[in-house]
Parts: structure tokens; sequence; C-alpha cells
């Protein structure tokens, strides 16, 4: 993780955004994008909810989620 001082995050924003109202193409980043990222109360680690068990992991999950997919006719499989 690069820890960024909110300056630099937000002219990279402003930039990004200046770049899409040029090119009318979309990019990762913007003005919206860093004001959101340097939100004080934004939180990336999960928080257990009680009670609660997957039944899936991600692994599996996803693996699911393309077989289902491959099944119909969605993606092609590659085996």
């Amino acid at each position: 993780l690069i820890e960024l001082p909110a300056p630099v995050l937000m002219a990279a924003g402003a930039v990004g955004s200046l770049i899409t109202s040029l090119t009318r193409r979309p990019s990762l980043m913007s003005w919206a994008k860093a004001v959101e990222a340097n939100h004080p109360d934004w939180v990336a680690r999960p928080s257990p909810l009680p009670g609660y068990h997957p039944k899936w992991n991600l692994k599996n999950g996803f693996k699911d989620a393309v077989n289902w997919a491959v099944s119909q006719g969605l993606l092609k499989s590659n085996s």
C-alpha cells in the first residue's frame, strides 16, 4: 500500500476528470473517486457479523459463478 497525502490524491483526481472531459473516455481516477477515497469513515477491513458463517469462500464462490456462466453459454470454457 502507498499512502498519498490528500492534496496529491485530489490533484490526481482533478487531472483524471480533466482528461475524461477532454477525451470523452472514462478514467480510473476522477475527482469523485478522490473525494470518496479521502472520506474519513472509509474502511477497507472485514468486520465479522455475529452468527454469520458463509457457505462459500471467495475461491469456491468465484469458481461456481464461472461454471454457472459457462453452463448458460455466457462464457466459453478453455477445457
